[in-house]
């Protein structure tokens, strides 16, 4: 985590969500695969999956950083 700490050098962390095209997803053979691997069905469950790891990384933030977030 220190590589997030010290890539942003001001006090905040942003994590966007509001980029994701789920359509360009089913033409990614490797993103197919991880959700077999992951037991994943749907792309609204992988979603869902990524933005539970962006909260294991969100705690791990020093705690003078503070994590920005959008999605739509």
């Amino acid at each position: 985590m220190q590589y997030v700490n010290n890539t942003f050098i001001d006090n905040y962390v942003h994590f966007g969500g509001d980029e994701i095209g789920m359509a360009c997803w089913d033409k990614k053979p490797s993103i197919k695969e991880k959700m077999q691997e992951l037991n994943i069905s749907d792309y609204k469950s992988l979603e869902v999956y990524y933005r539970q790891q962006q909260k294991k990384i969100w705690r791990q933030i020093t705690p003078n950083k503070k994590a920005i977030y959008w999605a739509n």
